[in-house]
């Protein structure tokens, strides 16, 4: 697979559709869209449109720069990406032992491995 990050805007604009006009039906399955958190907040009906978009098209999309926090406020399935993407750090592995980070491991476990 091969990541690409894109803004929403990007994927919604007609260079887009050019763009998947280009790529043959059987790579676009490899191929996965990233879109910062921070723009899925920004405009929540032109993430969903762009989602819809890209699934349609055959594209999976990963939800890039989660925080530790953000992670255990959104859904995989009621957001309808298929992949996450958090900042991590080397004291967060020691973390994830604590008590005060079972929401995160909780999260962890809700997006599952694929």
């Amino acid at each position: 697979p091969v990541s690409i990050n894109l803004n929403l805007e990007t994927i919604l604009s007609e260079g887009f559709i050019e763009f998947d006009k280009e790529v043959k039906s059987v790579i676009k399955a490899s191929i996965i869209l990233e879109i910062q958190v921070a723009d899925v907040f920004a405009d929540i009906n032109a993430y969903v449109a762009a989602r819809n978009l890209a699934h349609n098209l055959g594209y999976r999309v990963c939800i890039d720069g989660l925080s530790r926090l953000s992670v255990t406020q959104i859904g995989r399935e009621s957001m309808g990406f298929d992949f996450a993407k958090m900042h991590w750090n080397a004291d967060m592995k020691a973390e994830l032992s604590g008590s005060i980070s079972q929401p995160l491991r909780d999260a962890i476990a809700r997006f599952g491995a694929h």
